[in-house]
């Protein structure tokens, strides 16, 4: 049957890839993999004034909107984002006292979503162990916790005890991420909120809190900028000479980098010693982001990283000639 993989965000509790083949998906251009591990960046303009006009009196008078703004705020802290945005559109009054509290909530949702800066294992299901310091005993504690008492006790013929909980865990209880930004929950519940927003009585501009898309909240690169892959915890980066390519190769560096089993069968045509160190990649189970030099020169400033750009470039570059079915995949199609 072969070995299978599972693209795990610990600390977001999601799981990607479904069990697939390594060689099924490691030439895949997956966007939505990359998109989740940028950092969310919300335009200035969310930050502008947009007041909506008086179309009635009737909402003025309710008693909620006598609140002093301070309990407004208290009182919209406690709702998801979308009722945050259905409380705002009570009135143009409760649209405004609500501006600053609309901003939090939706910062709060993309960053919720967002895996950038969390801990990724891309795990084969013949691993019988796990990374170092992967799994922490707060996690363990967490585990045991959501598995309910008593789970596994000590190492068994299975592996270490700290593995055989993961599987169990990451298999019942790790959901699978949404494929796309959604404002609300279930896909029925989302529909008929959505089909509200849009109806004649609701401004245009309200749509810019409630069509929400991805790559709205992408950062914007400067001219000569490009887009870096980068271990928060080891301070080392993958980076690709121009962003004209966007990610191309950038995913294919990730998967080399955090994929951790015990046996070296990943469904590829290479070398012994390529399959067997990518399934112990140096990377598993690190904090990893994905983001523009220009705003990793600005966090990061006076730092010291490390770029190993060239030795991952290597391993998937010698891939491509080897396994990709064109044979002409480079890691950076730009040069």
């Amino acid at each position: 049957m072969g070995q299978s993989f599972y693209l795990i965000s610990i600390d977001n509790l999601q799981i990607s890839l479904g069990g697939a083949k390594f060689g099924e998906f490691f030439w895949e251009e997956d966007d939505d993999i990359i998109l989740r591990l940028i950092a969310p960046v919300i335009p200035p303009s969310y930050l502008e004034s947009d007041g909506l006009t008086q179309r009635s009196t009737w909402a003025e008078s309710a008693p909620l909107l006598n609140l002093p703004p301070e309990l407004l705020l208290l009182v919209a802290e406690h709702l998801t984002y979308a009722d945050v945005i259905s409380l705002s559109l009570i009135c143009p009054t409760m649209w405004t006292a609500t501006s600053h509290i609309r901003y939090l909530s939706l910062s709060t949702k993309l960053q919720h979503q967002s895996w950038a800066g969390s801990r990724l294992i891309c795990l084969g299901d013949y691993a019988e162990d796990l990374p170092t310091g992967f799994i922490t005993s707060s996690d363990l504690e967490q585990m045991d916790e959501i598995l309910g008492y008593p789970t596994i006790s000590e190492d068994s013929d299975d592996g270490p005890r700290e593995l055989a909980l993961f599987y169990r865990f990451y298999q019942s209880y790790c959901s699978r991420p949404e494929r796309y930004l959604t404002i609300c929950g279930p896909t029925e519940r989302r529909r008929s909120f959505l089909d509200f927003f849009y109806t004649p009585y609701i401004p245009r501009r309200v749509s810019d809190w409630v069509s929400l898309e991805e790559r709205c909240f992408v950062p914007k690169p400067k001219p000569e900028d490009c887009w870096m892959l980068r271990n928060l915890s080891k301070k080392e980066f993958v980076i690709k000479a121009k962003h004209e390519g966007r990610w191309h190769g950038l995913i294919q560096a990730l998967y080399t980098l955090i994929t951790w089993s015990n046996d070296p069968s990943i469904s590829m045509a290479c070398e012994d010693e390529v399959s067997e160190a990518i399934i112990r990649g140096p990377w598993a189970g690190d904090r990893i982001d994905v983001t523009l030099k220009s705003i990793h020169d600005s966090e990061q400033e006076g730092q010291c990283w490390k770029n190993i750009t060239a030795r991952v470039a290597g391993v998937v570059d010698s891939l491509g000639q080897t396994d990709h079915w064109d044979n002409n995949f480079k890691f950076d199609e730009d040069d």
